[in-house]
């Protein structure tokens, strides 16, 4: 789904290789995350990406009764797509409206 919003999406299977990718791709621009990891809790991973980098924005989503994780800069309390499109379209604001403005672009030319 972030994939057809027209976002690069680095994907990571577990915690331990979200860790591994984030040490690979510093230059990410923001995370993603499940809250119901099963390797290392939401808690970890946050602290450990923003030990490395504090201004990386965390999005968590967050099943129903999801431990805390105040790592997390934006918390989505269930998996909404609209939603989760709208907090990542606010992290990178001038990307997004490139994105719009390309895709209104190709639609008119159709």
């Amino acid at each position: 789904m972030i994939e057809t919003a027209k976002f690069n999406v680095v994907t990571a299977y577990s915690g331990v290789e979200a860790l591994e990718l984030f040490q690979r791709f510093p230059a990410i621009s923001g995370v993603v995350m499940e809250s119901g990891l099963e390797d290392i809790t939401c808690r970890e991973i946050a602290q450990k990406i923003k030990a490395s980098n504090p201004r990386m924005p965390i999005i968590l989503i967050a099943s129903p009764n999801a431990e805390d994780c105040p790592g997390a800069d934006f918390v989505l309390k269930s998996f909404e797509p609209a939603k989760l499109l709208e907090c990542l379209k606010s992290l990178q604001p001038s990307a997004s409206r490139e994105i719009e403005k390309r895709n209104e672009e190709l639609s008119l030319s159709q």
